[in-house]
């Protein structure tokens, strides 16, 4: 092998010694910040040297971009530091027997000390540590809060922490991707079962009050509709049967209409037979008086003669 050829297989091997080295003491780092157990404290004073871990930022600039570097802390050193903060508050949990107090404390202390402990690791990256920030906040939305089972727990209009107001309110913030992704919309329907009013992807969830007073506003409607339906029901509940009653009284109505106008016709025609028959009887009355005047007339003439 030339001279040539050894001095770039050393610095390749020497490159990949200082990278593994360095991402080695960050991993190690970050887990320590992400455990906030009370027995973790002798360990974050020896472990824990900001100076340090800024070098090994710098030496990892000096091998790959900023872009590189932050694809590896995402996919692999954040995904282990977020499994050890998820036993923590498993571990927790089974002493306190409360997950929401659990993860009340575990985000207060991540919010407020270990996220802005991992940005000044990455100071070095420049503008790219405020990828870092909403890098962590979905690692934490992803693989601890949507991992622990809260939404079998969480029940709509609970009353919870200021410390789990401001994690939702918080993570709600951040948008990985448009149109927003499964897990946001996981996340959306925590945050409306907690935080009313809201404005989210699927837009206006108003207060819970009024959600209350229209559910109540349309029982009593449909109670009311029971009622009127009941009171026109005879009592064995058959609507069909007084709806046949009804319709027979009307026909018997109907009837007993029909048989006074024949009451009336026949009437009118027995009235007007009468009438007739009277006319005929007095014309053959006086045509018989004519004749028999006539006759008398006769028979005077001939007793004359």
């Amino acid at each position: 092998m030339s001279d040539g050829k050894k001095t770039a297989a050393s610095k390749t091997k020497s490159s990949s010694l200082i990278r593994n080295e360095s991402w080695k003491y960050i991993q190690e780092y970050i887990n320590v910040l992400v455990n906030n157990d009370e027995n973790n404290n002798d360990k974050r004073i020896q472990v824990l040297q900001l100076d340090v871990a800024n070098e090994k930022v710098r030496n990892l600039l000096k091998l790959d971009q900023p872009k590189q570097i932050l694809d590896y802390y995402q996919n692999t050193i954040l995904n282990l530091g977020m499994i050890v903060l998820r036993f923590s508050i498993e571990e927790k949990r089974k002493k306190l027997k409360d997950i929401l107090l659990c993860l009340s404390y575990a985000w207060d202390y991540f919010y407020s000390i270990t996220l802005h402990e991992i940005m000044a690791i990455f100071i070095p990256l420049g503008t790219s540590v405020f990828e870092v920030r909403d890098i962590t906040l979905l690692a934490f939305r992803d693989l601890v809060l949507l991992k622990i089972g809260i939404e079998q727990v969480l029940e709509n209009g609970q009353i919870i922490s200021p410390h789990l107001r401001q994690m939702f309110l918080v993570l709600a913030g951040i948008h990985e991707s448009k149109p927003a992704s499964e897990n946001y919309m996981r996340l959306e329907a925590l945050v409306v079962k907690v935080i009313r009013p809201y404005i989210g992807e699927k837009g206006y969830y108003p207060p819970f009050e009024e959600v209350t007073n229209k559910n109540s506003s349309t029982r009593d409607s449909l109670k009311k509709k029971k009622e009127r339906k009941k009171q026109t029901e005879t009592p064995d509940g058959s609507t069909k049967v007084s709806q046949l009653t009804n319709e027979s009284t009307k026909v018997s109505q109907l009837t007993n209409e029909s048989t006074k106008v024949s009451q009336l016709t026949n009437e009118f025609t027995l009235s007007m037979t009468i009438s007739e028959s009277t006319d005929e009887m007095s014309e053959y009355i006086g045509e018989r008086n004519r004749r028999w005047l006539c006759r008398d007339e006769i028979l005077d003439l001939e007793s004359v003669k």
